[in-house]
């Protein structure tokens, strides 16, 4: 009976082409999952952890393709789910489980990543102050979107607003739009100085500073889960943003994550507290700076040694000089 199922499996794989050259979901992809559910999951001797994580990114797809959502909405949340299965199977010590999923043809969607390009906005909701970046009080998230939106080539990206506080954990709110980028305020995990109910105040990047950790961790967590190749820019108005103590203190703190996080993490100085995001130059700079990720334009880096100097915007790598 497994051998005809399997049959079965490969057979629906003839349907698909071997490497899909529009965003289209294959006509039978809810017999192709269900393959895989009875032909590639049955076997006694497959991890059960694994059949649990392919079973429920199966689920998430399944109410992606029924939901009334635009298409290439839907596409980008088949296409994320697709990645968890294919990151699952990889991690599983049984060959022939992933060769099962694989003949079924399911894999080419990724072949076709999403092209909209997605930059998500993170900023805390209650910082003590009102705000660091615009001088009318606006948040950082309204302030950026509008600098950002339309300005930074074509397509256009979608920018996701996400506000979070000091307790804020939902990481998976952040990987769920699948960003390309994320642009995050340094500070947006510190508690407000007229909260006394914490000890901790300031986000540093130090081994045991708690809000620095975090905010490390929740990198780690988007850009093992949001689907694709995730960067970040951590923006701040510390003045040593980009020198030499601040980077590796970042780096101390990202030493046991993999390498391609701190490969993927830039930071970005915002130089004067009163004009902020407001002065000219610096919004110049931070426009430069995204397109510079997504390869639409040229932006020089400032080495550690020339960092925290004039009152300008800088940009750099995490990683030392």
């Amino acid at each position: 009976m497994r051998r005809i199922l399997c049959t079965a499996a490969i057979a629906l794989s003839l349907l698909i082409p071997s490497a899909l050259t529009a965003q289209e979901l294959p006509a039978n992809i809810t017999a192709i999952l269900d393959a895989i559910k009875s032909a590639c999951l049955v076997s006694e001797k497959l991890d059960k952890a694994y059949a649990l994580k392919v079973r429920a990114a199966i689920d998430v797809i399944e109410k992606s393709l029924a939901a009334e959502v635009e298409a290439s909405e839907k596409y980008s949340k088949v296409y994320s789910q697709v990645s968890e299965i294919d990151a699952a199977a990889n991690n599983q010590s049984l060959d022939s489980a992933r060769k099962c999923i694989k003949d079924t043809g399911i894999f080419a969607i990724l072949n076709v990543p999403p092209s909209k390009i997605n930059i998500a906005l993170v900023d805390g909701t209650n910082l003590s102050y009102q705000s660091d970046a615009d001088m009318t009080g606006r948040s950082n998230l309204v302030v950026l979107t509008e600098l950002l939106a339309g300005k930074i080539g074509d397509p256009d990206p979608i920018f996701h607003q996400i506000g979070v506080r000091v307790d804020w954990s939902d990481w998976e709110q952040i990987a769920n739009k699948h960003p390309d980028l994320v642009l995050l305020h340094w500070s947006a995990f510190e508690k407000s100085k007229s909260d006394a109910s914490g000890k901790q105040v300031n986000c540093e990047p130090m081994i045991d500073n708690r809000c620095g950790n975090k905010i490390v961790r929740m990198l780690s967590l988007i850009a093992r889960h949001s689907g694709k190749p995730t960067k970040f820019i951590i923006y701040s108005r510390s003045k040593f943003m980009c020198a030499k103590q601040f980077k590796d203190g970042l780096m101390e703190i990202m030493a046991p994550y993999e390498q391609k996080l701190y490969e993927n993490v830039f930071l970005f100085r915002i130089p004067k507290q009163n004009d902020g995001f407001d002065e000219a130059d610096t919004t110049a700079a931070l426009r430069d700076m995204v397109m510079w990720m997504f390869d639409r334009a040229s932006f020089k880096m400032t080495p550690a040694n020339l960092a925290g100097g004039e009152p300008v915007a800088e940009g750099c790598s995490v990683i030392p000089d």
